[in-house]
């Protein structure tokens, strides 16, 4: 008699059960993501014109949050029907935007952390604290981040 595997119908019970899970998982994420990121960077922007610390740095959370639920759709295609018929440019972009989320995330969590830490230990210099002070920041850290995360493409790309 003749193994599932000669045959060629064997199904790697573990992957299908990935899969699954991944597909799931990235479409109950979506929606709420979606909703939840669009909803908050609109709150936040109406607090912009108010003296509110650490306004900026939550707005950068929601963008990066945002890029990467974004890319979810791709990604829960992939996993329920195993191909990927976009180019390879996307999946490189999908890549990208994960690890840019998790690093920016952290990043932002840091600066929100180090600005309150600051704060309460200077409650003077906080009063004098210009919000172009936190676009700089942003921006050094999107530029580093973004940089340090396109290593990671050109390290994993074949092509390079």
């Amino acid at each position: 008699m003749e193994s599932n595997v000669s045959s060629g119908n064997c199904s790697d019970p573990q992957m299908s059960f990935q899969s699954t899970l991944y597909a799931t998982t990235y479409t109950l994420i979506f929606i709420p993501g979606l909703l939840a990121n669009s909803a908050a960077l609109w709150v936040l922007c109406q607090f912009l014109s108010r003296k509110s610390k650490a306004v900026i740095f939550m707005i950068n959370l929601a963008v990066a949050d945002l890029a990467h639920v974004l890319s979810l759709p791709l990604q829960t295609y992939y996993y329920i029907n195993h191909t990927w018929p976009f180019r390879s440019f996307l999946c490189q972009v999908c890549f990208y935007l994960k690890y840019l989320n998790v690093y920016a995330s952290i990043c932002f969590l840091i600066c929100i952390s180090i600005q309150q830490y600051l704060f309460l230990l200077h409650p003077f210099r906080a009063k004098g604290w210009k919000c172009h002070y936190d676009v700089a920041i942003s921006a050094l850290v999107w530029l580093l981040v973004g940089a340090a995360c396109l290593l990671l493409i050109i390290v994993r790309s074949p092509a390079l």
